[in-house]
């Protein structure tokens, strides 16, 4: 689909899990007990998730955000786990199990670099990208195929969130995605210039 090819890159997953462990997954073949499920200390649902927001500048500020999040909640990163994550209608879908109180910092970032996702290239993790049509999914101009048609970039919107309060009346709130593109933009410049 793309003209050109971009190497796989693969991030170090049993190094993001000792430093992030909520990334990790349950061990599916050896928890015997499911009240004490055995973790994987080398797999994570990230694998799963295209290789443009596998490279370090989307994935490592992902993962910073989301543990500063955690932190902000109070919640103990050691209590929460992966249990899926993949691509759906050009952005990022990421499931978790958390303690029972999740907490609203965590789950504001989740849907942010869920909604970001879909501004970075899933094929090089570039920004400045086109949506393709049918199967739907965002790439930047370099990988992007004229079979999809003219490339006319997406332009950012911030996503507004909707939630019900414990009285069941709903709350909305917009989730500004602009500073947060930025800095991942930011460490992307950095990566190219160190090349």
């Amino acid at each position: 689909m793309c003209k050109k090819t971009v190497d796989r890159y693969r991030p170090d997953f049993p190094a993001l899990i000792a430093k992030y462990p909520f990334i990790r997954v349950v061990d599916w073949k050896n928890t015997k007990d499911w009240s004490k499920p055995v973790f994987s200390d080398t797999l994570s649902c990230l694998d799963c998730i295209p290789n443009g927001w596998q490279q370090p500048w989307f994935l490592e500020t992902m993962l910073e955000c989301l543990d500063a999040a955690i932190k902000s909640d109070g919640m103990d990163p050691e209590k929460i786990y992966m249990t899926d994550a993949k691509e759906k209608y050009g952005t990022l879908r990421m499931d978790f199990s958390t303690p029972w109180v999740e907490g609203k910092a965590f789950s504001d970032m989740c849907y942010l670099f869920e909604e970001l996702a879909g501004y970075f290239c899933c094929k090089c993790g570039k920004p400045h990208v086109a949506i393709t049509k049918g199967w739907i999914c965002p790439f930047c101009r370099d990988c992007w195929d004229d079979i999809n048609g003219p490339f006319i970039e997406a332009e950012l919107r911030n996503p507004t969130i909707t939630c019900y309060h414990k009285d069941h009346k709903p709350i909305s709130r917009v989730i500004d995605l602009k500073p947060f593109y930025d800095r991942i933009v930011e460490r992307l410049n950095a990566s190219l210039k160190e090349d």
